[in-house]
């Protein structure tokens, strides 16, 4: 990289938490991907041969004119959005600084409502021991959370499903639902319906969805109320060694379901299922072959995406599917942008759709794991996923990123307004090693574009994780842009030593939440 490039990189900002924007480019209107060979990324500007014509002094004159009137012009549009609060399409405050100021609060240990049986091996005995979090939100903003339990720690947990809570206070309490047919001790729903770990969806109709995989099969429980009345529970019946649910729900009960395997079934590890009537049935599923691969649905619209790891070994750049109705029918695959390798294993693309056609794909490349910095990636398209534009945002003092996560607001004028969150624990403690301090790093931006760059900060003052495990943190987390507009994310964090697991911590469910302050 030059150092042109790497000036204009960190303009603007010296700060450790400032992205980068030093490689961008648009996908070809046809791409052909070579197994093993890296993806170029093309360039986003070819400069013109107007050298020649700077010599005619008359054409010199008739540029300044010109170039007064364009600078008139772009004054007053600018002065009419300012009126209205936005930015104008393709521009963003502060020199390219999308980021939005944001005050976050206090971070919530979550707790749990019953002791453990037998004595306590926890060092905090009330919190929930668990990892990879799931979070969702509805219209009223009340919030969802599930996350896997620590199965070689049987009395860290009291049921048998995955973790279950809910908040109807923004987050800063969490417990079961009240309904006595979900939470009854030793005869509730949670007690009888097995499950190692879940995700969550909401539809258009506020109806909670939570898939709860057993290896066997995956369960599907089904809330209303916001999260509060439990309506019933509904085994898949199509599904085998499942080692990542993903779902996703739209309009009145319509459900998007993407099983990651642990091994490849029939040509594929991952398969896609659809049910038209909220669980109860499913489609016998269809394979998509590739590697790890997360799924997203317009909650008001029939638009769904999928964003995959080319190959599931081999050549690793970000491709992508979308369906303009329901899951029926797929286009694809799309190119969205480039991995040339993931060499410490973790940080796979997710996808979040936006308003008026937008999607949004975030993803890291670190061909040397954990020896040097990582790239991260995020792509954007303003056509229902049929063509993307990717740019770097990495932060310039270098880091090495896990599981970066973006949503969108789906509700209201934020939705309007692509309101964005990204968040990811990152070290920049390169190479790793056993002093290595993770941190959990999130902004939130309203409409970014290509080149945007972003001022990540710490959400969490305290390390979640401290060493040279790649894999510490687990798979995943996740995050909500809330009906009024925060940023809210449940994570985990690291604390002391496992009782059970030689060289490994003990686990605690985490949540933070964010507002978006007043711009002076």
């Amino acid at each position: 990289m030059s150092d042109d490039v790497n000036r204009i990189s960190a303009e603007g900002s010296d700060l450790p938490g400032d992205s980068v924007n030093d490689e961008a480019g648009a996908a070809p209107d046809e791409v052909s991907i070579d197994v093993g060979e890296p993806a170029t990324p093309p360039p986003t500007r070819v400069p013109g041969p107007i050298s020649s014509l700077l010599s005619d002094r008359r054409l010199m004159a008739l540029l300044v004119v010109v170039l007064v009137v364009l600078a008139g012009m772009y004054a007053a549009m600018s002065g009419i959005f300012e009126e209205e609060g936005r930015t104008t399409p393709g521009s963003v405050p502060h020199d390219g600084n999308a980021s939005m100021p944001l005050g976050f609060l206090e971070p919530v240990m979550l707790d749990r409502e019953l002791q453990a049986l037998g004595t306590s091996t926890q060092d905090i005995p009330k919190g929930v021991i668990g990892y990879e979090p799931s979070l969702a939100v509805d219209s009223q903003g009340n919030m969802f959370y599930t996350a896997h339990k620590d199965l070689l720690w049987q009395e860290s947990w009291d049921y048998l499903a995955s973790w279950w809570f809910i908040s109807t206070d923004n987050g800063q309490t969490w417990r079961n639902p009240e309904d006595l047919a979900w939470n009854a001790p030793g005869v509730g729903a949670k007690y009888v319906w097995a499950g190692d770990e879940g995700d969550i969806a909401v539809d258009a109709r506020d109806r909670i969805y939570f898939v709860d995989t057993t290896l066997a099969d995956n369960n599907f429980h089904v809330f209303l109320g916001g999260g509060d009345t439990y309506e019933y529970s509904k085994e898949q019946g199509s599904t085998l060694l499942d080692d990542r649910p993903w779902l996703t729900a739209q309009g009145d009960g319509v459900l998007h379901y993407l099983g990651n395997n642990g091994v490849s079934v029939n040509g594929a590890r991952v398969w896609y299922y659809r049910s038209e009537d909220g669980g109860l049935t499913w489609t016998s599923g269809e394979p998509m072959v590739g590697g790890w691969a997360t799924i997203d649905a317009e909650r008001f619209g029939e638009h769904v995406y999928v964003a995959q790891v080319y190959s599931d070994g081999g050549e690793q750049n970000i491709i992508s599917y979308n369906s303009a109705d329901g899951g029926h029918t797929w286009n694809g695959p799309v190119y969205v942008g480039p991995m040339v390798a993931n060499g410490i294993g973790e940080g796979m693309p997710t996808v979040f759709h936006g308003s008026n056609g937008t999607v949004f794909v975030i993803w890291q490349d670190s061909p040397l794991g954990g020896n040097a910095p990582a790239t991260l990636y995020l792509a954007r398209s303003d056509d229902y996923g049929m063509s993307f534009e990717y740019w770097n945002i990495s932060m310039p003092v270098g880091a090495i990123y896990l599981y970066p996560t973006v949503n969108v607001c789906q509700y209201g004028t934020y939705h309007d307004h692509n309101r964005l969150g990204i968040a990811f624990y990152a070290t920049t403690d390169i190479p790793v090693g056993p002093d290595s301090e993770w941190y959990l790093y999130a902004t939130v931006a309203e409409d970014p574009w290509n080149g945007s760059w972003f001022h990540f900060e710490r959400a969490d003052p305290e390390p979640v994780y401290t060493g040279n495990d790649l894999h510490a943190l687990h798979d995943f987390f996740e995050i909500v842009i809330a009906p009024d507009g925060t940023l809210n994310i449940a994570y985990q964090r690291n604390i002391g030593s496992h009782p059970y697991e030689a060289g490994e911590e003990q686990r605690y469910l985490m949540f933070v939440r964010a507002n978006v302050l007043e711009e002076e």
